[in-house]
């Protein structure tokens, strides 16, 4: 974050004890304000990036229900009540590398007939996303000496993600 945009929102804290989207948006309005910039003000582009987040809300609520059976992943449209052995699941992955640009999303069905390694890399990737914000959920836990809680979590995921490159390892030996 810029210098000047970091001081504007400090000033905006100390001026109105807080900061609220709406009063940053009112003070941005103005060309002058450094975090102008920052802002679509054009309302047909303003209003594509809002349709855009909109669409990428259908896609995480497009689910599946999952279950194992004799070690295969079952796929099958979401009923609604409990399933008995199986789980919700999100219908789509967000692919790789495309968070903070056009998001493309992969089906669960296409990525179930990916290689192994690639399934492995994804598995990875998206457990060094969670520990990122495991993290900033521990610095705002400082604040309530429940640090403790965070670290375990943290530590499951280290776990997990050791677990996974393990099991690559394993697959690439046989190989």
């Amino acid at each position: 974050m810029n210098k000047l945009i970091r001081a504007e929102l400090e000033r905006i804290n100390t001026k109105y004890g807080g900061l609220e989207d709406e009063i940053i948006l009112r003070e941005a309005r103005n060309p002058k304000n450094p975090m102008h910039g920052k802002f679509t003000w054009n309302k047909d582009e303003a209003a594509h990036k809002y349709n855009l987040r909109e669409a990428r809300d259908l896609i995480y609520q497009y689910k599946l229900v999952v279950t194992v059976e004799e070690y295969k992943i079952i796929l099958k449209s979401p009923k609604y009540g409990e399933v008995k052995g199986s789980a919700l699941i999100q219908g789509f992955l967000r692919e790789k590398g495309t968070y903070g640009k056009k998001g493309r999303y992969t089906s669960i069905q296409r990525h179930m007939n990916k290689p192994v390694s690639e399934r492995k890399e994804t598995l990875q990737y998206y457990i060094m996303r969670i520990e990122d914000a495991v993290e900033a959920i521990r610095t705002m836990a400082l604040c309530f000496g429940l640090e403790d809680y965070v670290n375990d979590i943290l530590k499951s995921l280290t776990s997990l993600s050791k677990k996974v490159e393990l099991a690559k390892q394993k697959k690439q030996k046989k190989k």
